[in-house]
Formats: C-alpha cells, sequence, structure tokens
C-alpha cells in the first residue's frame, strides 16, 4: 500500500492534469484541484470530463492515481466537497441536471451527476423530479431518428436502476423481460433505437444495450452468439479491435453476462500497455496517431476493464475495488 501523504496515500489522488490543461483552454474553472485534501474513500471513482465547453462529472467508481510528478511534488488531490457544490449547481430548477450555462436538462448531465453524488455520499436529489424532467435524452424529447440511442439507453437505464425504479418507458424493457440479441452490421453511420429489436451494430452497442436491459431487470438469453462475436474480435496481444474502448466494452459485456474472458492475462498486460508515463491511459499501447495520448475517457475505462480482469496497473499497483 502506497505511503500516506496528508490523510490520502498518493495512490488516491484523481489524476487532473489533462482536465487542467483543457480547463484553461476552455476558461472553465475547476475549483477542486489544489483545494484542502480529505480523505477520500479509495473505492469510489470520480471523473471529470470536459466537451464541447461544458464541464462532466461522470462518477463511475472513483478512479484514483499518481499524482507525484517525478521532481516529487506534493500530489493533487480532489476536495469532494468541492465537487458536490459544482454538480448541485448544475441542477436545474426542475430538479435535474444540465449544462452549466443552460436552462435545459437531459439524461447525459442527470445521470453522470446523480452517480457522482451517490458515490460521494452526499443526499441524493429528489427521484421524481431527476427522472421526469432529466430521465430522457433530448432525442426522446424531440422525436429525433438519428443519434447516440444505445448511449442514451445505457445513461437512462442507469440512472433508473440507480434509484431502484424499472420503469423507464422503454417499450418491452422491465423485470422478466428475455432477449434475445444479434448482430446486425450498420451500413452507413446512422443510429436508431434498435436496441429495442435486441440488435447491435458493434462492440460498444452490445455494451451499451446489454448492460441497459439488465439495469432494467431484464436478461439476455445467450446462445453462444454474443460470445462468438467478442471472441472473433480479440487480436492476438489480448486487446480486442485494437482499441481500448473496444476492449473495455468487450470485458464488461463478457463479465455482465457471466461468460469467460478469453485470454485473460494477455487482455492484462495489453491494457496495463496502454498506460503512459502521466499515470493515463491511450487507446492503444503503440499506434502512432495523435489521438493516442493520455485522456481522461480511455483511463476510466482501463480501469474498468482492469478491475472486472482482476489486473493491477503499472503505477498504481492497488487497483482497488471499484463501486
Amino acid at each position: 500500500m502506497p505511503t500516506p501523504t496528508n490523510g490520502i496515500t498518493k495512490c488516491e489522488a484523481v489524476d487532473l492534469r489533462v482536465i487542467l490543461s483543457l480547463s484553461l483552454r476552455q476558461n472553465v474553472a475547476i475549483r477542486t484541484v489544489h483545494s484542502k485534501p480529505i480523505n477520500v474513500d479509495k473505492e469510489k471513482e470520480v471523473c471529470l470530463i470536459l466537451k464541447n465547453k461544458y464541464l462532466f462529472v461522470v462518477g463511475i467508481g472513483l478512479f484514483l492515481w499518481p499524482m507525484a510528478s517525478a521532481n516529487g511534488q506534493q500530489a493533487v488531490s480532489i476536495d469532494s466537497r468541492n465537487t458536490i457544490a459544482f454538480v448541485l449547481s448544475c441542477q436545474k430548477p426542475n430538479g435535474a441536471f444540465g449544462p452549466a450555462d443552460k436552462a435545459y436538462t437531459d439524461v447525459a448531465w442527470t445521470y453522470p451527476a446523480v452517480r457522482t453524488l451517490q458515490l460521494l455520499g452526499a443526499p441524493l436529489p429528489d427521484a421524481d423530479s431527476c427522472l421526469s424532467n432529466g430521465g430522457q435524452s433530448w432525442m426522446e424529447k424531440v422525436s429525433w431518428k438519428n443519434g447516440p440511442w444505445y448511449w442514451s439507453f445505457y445513461q437512462k437505464a442507469m440512472l433508473y436502476s440507480l434509484y431502484g425504479r424499472h420503469d423507464a418507458h422503454e417499450p418491452g424493457v422491465g423485470p422478466g423481460s428475455s432477449w434475445e440479441v444479434a448482430y446486425v452490421p450498420r451500413k452507413n453511420y446512422t443510429e436508431f433505437r434498435d436496441y429495442l429489436k435486441g440488435t447491435f451494430f458493434d462492440m460498444e452497442s452490445l455494451w451499451h444495450m446489454t448492460a441497459g436491459i439488465l439495469a432494467l431487470g431484464g436478461s439476455i438469453q445467450e446462445d453462444g452468439a454474443v460470445e462468438s462475436f467478442i471472441n472473433e474480435r480479440q487480436l492476438p496481444d489480448g486487446g480486442f479491435g485494437n482499441h481500448l474502448i473496444h476492449t473495455h466494452a468487450a470485458v464488461r459485456t463478457l463479465s455482465a453476462l457471466h461468460l469467460p474472458i478469453p485470454n485473460r492475462e494477455q487482455c492484462i498486460r495489453w491494457l496495463r500497455a496502454c498506460q503512459r508515463e502521466d499515470g493515463g491511459f491511450g487507446w492503444s499501447p503503440d499506434h502512432p496517431a495523435v489521438s493516442n495520448r493520455s485522456d481522461v475517457w480511455y483511463t476510466w475505462a482501463a480501469v474498468m476493464a482492469l478491475h472486472e480482469l482482476g489486473g493491477p496497473t503499472e503505477r498504481c499497483p492497488g487497483v482497488y475495488r471499484l463501486a
């Protein structure tokens, strides 16, 4: 176990360097950086994501990273009280959550906000307000046909499940529902609400559909098709599709369906090889693309996959059990 420093261990410090640099470029202040350290629960994760000039707070179990630099500087920690205050500042009069500088609310903000509050031990907002005003995506509200439906379904299902509710108004999805799923290749980049038909078009849509159905009390009838689809896409080095996000989705789906994860040790090694010197993860161990650099989203995906696989990271040996 790493040596405690000011009430926290170095492996209990959230890596906010990437977020801080983004926030400076986009003129968004992150009040949690350099706040007074407190003893945070090492079994929780908070990932802060900046996207389209809005600060997303995505809580999916608290991701803990070493922040001490090579010259021995003090580890940067997160003050959860300020994080909670920021999340609550994004709550709108209708009780749900939205972008800090906008009036509307959406499940893409409400689920991460409520999940973060739950992980940090804060009182949860009123369920009815959050579900009725923040339990839908913008696509549902305007009857849009094309959009990130599978991702939105996942967030919606998780929000309802978080409140112990299964009445997410998804036709046919609920306690006792049984689903046969099938792979249907996508002909173009359009995406429709085809998860209601039990079809998926790639690894991520399979994970989002599977997790959403299970969260709302349904079950997946697995006759070997899902397992074959995933296993056929594993490469000799242990990764799936040579991308961290694909590998994360593959590992999470197999785990959720209680299926064996093939070449487990090679997969762990592949994921660990994606870790960079700054502690974060890129999407590939060695791809030369400029985009293959440390990113909060890739880092979250890597840690969640390693959690399922039971493997440590190179620079934070104690990968703690995540919520």
